[in-house]
Order: structure tokens, then C-alpha cells, then sequence
């Protein structure tokens, strides 16, 4: 007990040493301005930064004999140039979106970007930054102050997106905490990048009604794409058409990429590195089995700008390759399911042909049959009124048991009165008073004789 307390006062005793320490450290460091214009900046119409009165670049250095001001300065600049980049991304008209969806009222969130119609496009873009203190929109915060909007912000990317007919999602990987504090509460969701960025998928990419999903990462936005991949390899090889990079950190074997993901990458990613070669020029990339070449620069936070050009030319490439796959397959499925309904319709036709030869065949020999008993008839009725109009003289003998078959057979006696047999009847019946064709066939499909 005696120990724990110790190692708890000890552990009071820092925190509270560090807390004096840094209260000491910024007590001399005046509040800075919260906007822009009191900060006595502008961006002009080259969307450079410049002094309102010097029209000069940003000065770093304003106190030399007090760096720590300076780095304090620069820090509260970046705070408003974060917020004048969200400002920025509502003038495209792209939405704030808290994450998580469902959380309670005194729950801490964070938020992301995306164009109003996104989930209702059939393509995607999104966009992910790297790792550190830039946020939403953003590639490079020093590029944004030293340089230019264009080079450090991801706006040149939504322009080309919203401009391509794509929705556009902006995601927002470094708010982890609640406030956007270094000691606020974590965000549930949002803990680390690799959980915000999987948040934004399966409540948002997910349920979206977009075929064609194409994503730009860089820096550690690549680690952050990698895992999302691996957890919805199947999405990804469904959805995504195309992956770009700029000098992704990313790694295959310390991320535990199987081969599934690996021939993903092979067939629809990219990694724009820095290099001193010329732009899109091959690079050996070692044991990283996503092809890449250079970005143009050797500046790791320019790579993304330096090859902006060469990544809506992949990216376009890329679209138009997964839809005409697309497109044969459906072609292909359509052709043969009409083919299966031609074959089921000339089945069912066939069926029904055959259906009514066999109906046709029954009555044929329905047909027979009662002929043959018609004649039958007639020929007892014959028969009966030749032995009538020879009771004088002549006797007609027809053994009537016979059965159809044996009437075909049918010999008839005539006997004169003394009893001698004279012609067999038979013999007379085609010219007697009977009028019945014969010719007609049985059953059998043999031809009856004539009686």
C-alpha cells in the first residue's frame, strides 16, 4: 500500500512540476489574434499569404532572441489558417458531418467534409491528409503560409472532383480528440486516423450509391488507406478503381497485407515519391509492391501538388478502365440471360409443339376407332337386311362375337335352297349397298383392307 501511494505522489509531483514549468514557459508570451485580418495577414488574389501593410511574405522570425515566441506565433497562425480552410470548403458547399452518427448530447465528436449530393453520385473522391496538425482540406500547413493555398491545400483536388461529376468526401483523420485539444477526451470513432477513416466508411462510403470510388492519400494518409483496404479488401476490389499516393509511408509486411491486397495495389494504385527525377519517372520501390514513380520534387509535403496533373491523368485512366469492365460484363450477363430466355421460350414452344402432336395423334386414333365401330354397324345393319330379303331362298351366316380386328376378316356365306354354297360374300361387299370407306388407317398406322 505504502508503495503505491509513494509511486501516486511521485507521478502528482511531475504532472504538477510540468504544468508550473509550462504556465512559467508561456506567461510571458502574450495572447495572439484569433483571425486573419487582426493577425494583420490576407491571402491575395495568387492566393499567397501577404502583411496587410508590407505586403510581404509570412516572417517567421519576428523576435530572434525569442524562439519560443516565434514557434508560439506560428502555431496560433496555423490555428486560423485551419479554420480559414474550413471556411473555404463551406464556400464549394461541401457539409460538416459529425461522427460518430449516434452520439450522445454531452458525448465529444469530430466532424469531416463532404459536397451535398455525395452519397447520390455514382463516383467518389476522397481525400486524406497525413498525420500531424493539419486538418480537413489541407496537405501542408507550412506550404499554406510560405507558399500558397493551391500547393498546401486540398482545394485544387475538390475543384477537379466537383468538376468531373464527382462527390467529394474530405476526411478529417487527426481530430482525435474532443475540442481538436492535446488533452481533450478521445473521440469515440475517431480515436487514431485508421478508426476516423473507418467510421467515414462504413457510415457514409458504405451505404453510398457510388460504382466508381477513387482515393488520393498522402503521407500517412497511405498507412491509413492500406488498413482500410485491409479490413474491406472485397469492397475495395468492387468499388475503388484507383488509388493514388504521394509518398505514402506505407507498408505492406508491418501492416500484414495478404496477397489480395498486394494484387489490388499492383493493378490500381500508385506512389508519386519524392525524387530529384523527372515526373512519373519509374522508381525501384524494394519490397513495396505498389508501383511508383516521382513526384517531381524532393519536398516530402510537395509531392501532392508536384504531381497533381499526373494524378487526375491516373485517376481518369483508371475510372474509364474499371467502367467499360464494367460495362462488358453487364454486356456479357445481358447476352446471356437472352439467351436463356430464347432457350426457355423455344423449350416452352417445343414443349407445347410437341404437346399438341401427341393430342393430335389421339385423336387420330379416337377418330379410328369410332369409324371402325361406325362400320362395324353398318355392316351388321347390311349384313341383317341381306339375310331379310333372301328368306326365300338364302341364309347369311356373320358370326357377330368377333372382335373389331376379326371384322376386317368377316366371310359371308351365300347358300342357295338346296343348300349348295355359292360366292363368299366377302368377295362382293366394295359394290354392295354398304357405302364405308375402308382406306382410312388404324391405330397401328397400317392400312386397313378393303371389306
Amino acid at each position: 500500500m505504502g508503495n503505491i501511494c509513494r509511486k501516486f505522489f511521485q507521478f502528482f509531483r511531475s504532472a504538477y512540476v510540468a504544468l508550473m514549468a509550462k504556465t512559467d514557459e508561456d506567461e510571458d508570451i502574450p495572447p495572439f489574434p484569433d483571425t486573419l485580418q487582426d493577425f494583420e495577414y490576407y491571402f491575395n488574389e495568387e492566393r499567397k499569404l501577404r502583411h496587410l501593410e508590407t505586403d510581404e511574405p509570412f516572417n517567421f522570425v519576428v523576435k530572434p532572441d525569442n524562439p519560443k515566441f516565434n514557434q508560439k506565433r506560428y502555431e496560433a497562425l496555423g490555428n486560423i489558417i485551419t479554420e480559414h480552410v474550413y471556411k473555404l470548403l463551406e464556400d464549394r458547399h461541401l457539409k460538416k458531418i459529425n461522427i460518430p452518427v449516434e452520439a450522445d448530447p454531452d458525448e465529444p465528436t469530430c466532424f469531416f467534409y463532404m459536397s451535398e449530393d455525395a452519397l447520390d453520385k455514382e463516383k467518389l473522391l476522397i481525400l486524406i491528409h497525413g498525420n500531424g496538425v493539419v486538418r480537413a482540406g489541407q496537405w501542408a500547413r507550412r506550404l499554406i503560409i510560405n507558399d500558397c493555398l493551391d500547393s498546401g491545400t486540398q482545394l485544387p483536388f475538390i475543384d477537379w472532383g466537383i468538376k468531373e461529376g464527382y462527390g467529394v468526401i474530405v476526411a478529417n483523420t487527426n481530430y482525435n480528440t474532443a475540442n481538436d485539444t492535446k488533452d481533450g477526451e478521445e473521440i469515440m470513432g475517431s480515436r487514431s486516423p485508421e478508426e476516423h477513416m473507418k467510421t467515414v466508411w462504413q457510415s457514409f462510403v458504405q451505404k453510398s450509391k457510388a460504382s466508381y470510388i477513387g482515393i488520393v492519400a498522402h503521407s500517412y494518409g497511405g498507412v491509413v488507406t492500406l488498413d482500410l483496404a485491409i479490413d474491406h479488401i472485397d469492397e475495395f476490389r468492387d468499388r475503388v478503381f484507383a488509388v493514388a499516393l504521394t509518398d505514402s509511408v506505407h507498408s505492406f509486411s508491418h501492416q500484414y497485407a495478404d496477397d489480395s491486397v498486394i494484387d489490388f495495389y499492383r493493378q490500381r494504385g500508385k506512389n508519386w515519391a519524392s525524387s530529384l527525377d523527372v515526373l512519373d519517372t519509374d522508381l525501384d520501390s524494394h519490397s513495396d509492391f505498389c508501383p511508383t514513380v516521382s513526384a517531381g520534387t524532393e519536398k516530402h509535403e510537395y509531392t501532392s501538388y508536384s504531381s497533381m496533373k499526373s494524378i487526375f491523368k491516373f485517376m481518369s485512366e483508371k475510372y474509364q478502365e474499371m467502367k467499360k469492365a464494367a460495362e462488358g460484363e453487364e454486356t456479357k450477363t445481358s447476352v446471356k440471360e437472352s439467351l436463356e430466355e430464347k432457350t426457355d421460350t423455344e423449350g416452352t414452344r417445343s414443349q407445347e409443339e410437341s404437346e399438341a402432336n401427341d393430342t393430335e395423334k389421339i385423336n387420330s386414333v379416337t377418330k379410328g376407332k369410332e369409324e371402325i365401330s361406325m362400320s362395324k354397324d353398318i355392316l351388321k345393319a347390311d349384313v341383317s337386311g341381306e339375310k331379310s330379303s333372301t328368306e326365300k331362298g338364302k341364309d347369311v351366316e356373320v358370326p357377330m362375337s368377333q372382335s373389331e380386328e376379326d371384322i376386317l376378316d368377316i366371310e359371308v356365306s351365300v347358300t342357295d335352297n338346296e343348300g349348295n354354297e355359292e360366292i363368299p360374300m366377302s368377295q362382293d361387299f366394295s359394290s354392295s349397298q354398304t357405302d364405308v370407306d375402308m382406306n382410312s388407317q388404324d391405330p397401328d398406322g397400317k392400312q386397313k383392307e378393303e371389306l
